[in-house]
């Protein structure tokens, strides 16, 4: 049996309501959390996480019109496609943008807020999104030609090697602030499972991941129905990751500068004071209070 692009559309339709339920249940928990800790709110985080939630949402209703345009033959309109996919193709390239901004900002964070490890990122971010934006002026004018292919790889390579470096830099970054930890929390397996479970949440892994597959199958012909189921997903996992981490963030989970600026308090139950352990890591499944320097911890 054929897998058609009209499979592709309409299970890719499925998948993407899923992915896009997924993404409302989280970016209302961070909502909540964000609430709980409105004395550490960074807004303008707050407010890229809001547009990125809006435009994934628009993105949702374009894409979704657009796979009824595709696969319902009485609803054919050729003027009503073209719009729909220019779009959202544009949104898919401010998607990819901002979720970017959003990493490279806490990459930018847990490196001291060095600009040096986010300059050379943060141009290519640049050059992506410019690509992608002339991607779909081309598109207007010419049918998928080998110049609008060439500058479409190209928009989306520059995309995957800016998520490459910022994902490799803030997997640097967790791993010596977990090996700095390791002399005062000893070495476990629980431990180890969570520093491998921050390398693939806070890094962006996910959506480095993603892209692979998307390029791929953007590249290769004949991989147009597969591209259809995957399309829609991909774009949503743009907003889940971002989402993801800064509720990280909010739980005190996340591996960054900020839970380190503090000193542990531990209550003992046998007397009445408190001791004050200084340490330099967050410690993972322990009742702990945290007395953190609030212009740092403005991440959430």
């Amino acid at each position: 049996m054929t897998f058609t692009v009209t499979d592709g559309t309409s299970l890719g339709a499925i998948a993407e309501g899923i992915f896009y339920g997924a993404y409302i249940v989280l970016f209302i928990l961070y909502l909540v959390l964000r609430r709980r800790n409105s004395h550490m709110v960074n807004r303008p985080l707050t407010l890229a996480h809001t547009l990125l939630f809006g435009l994934c949402t628009l993105f949702f209703c374009l894409d979704i019109s657009g796979d009824y345009l595709d696969v319902v033959p009485d609803a054919i309109d050729s003027v009503a496609v073209s719009r729909v996919s220019v779009g959202s193709t544009t949104l898919l390239s401010v998607i990819d943008y901002l979720a970017q901004m959003i990493l490279l900002y806490r990459c930018w964070i847990i490196w001291d807020k060095r600009w040096v490890v986010v300059a050379v990122p943060g141009f290519l971010a640049l050059v992506s999104l410019g690509a992608g934006l002339a991607l779909v002026v081309l598109t207007q004018s010419l049918a998928r030609t080998t110049l609008t292919i060439g500058l479409g790889i190209a928009a989306f390579s520059i995309s995957l090697c800016v998520n490459a470096l910022t994902t490799s830099m803030i997997v640097i970054r967790i791993f010596l602030i977990s090996r700095e930890a390791r002399p005062a929390l000893g070495s476990h397996s629980h431990r180890s499972f969570c520093i491998v479970t921050a390398m693939l949440i806070e890094s962006g892994f996910l959506i480095l991941a993603s892209q692979t597959v998307f390029i791929v199958l953007f590249s290769i012909p004949g991989q147009a129905a597969a591209f259809c189921f995957v399309q829609g997903p991909i774009t949503h996992i743009y907003g889940i990751t971002p989402t993801l981490l800064s509720i990280r963030v909010a739980m005190g989970s996340a591996y960054d500068n900020t839970t380190r600026a503090g000193s542990l308090k531990i209550s003992h139950s046998e007397g009445a004071a408190t001791e004050t352990v200084d340490t330099s890591m967050i410690t993972f499944g322990v009742q702990t209070q945290w007395a953190i320097d609030k212009d740092r911890a403005a991440e959430i």
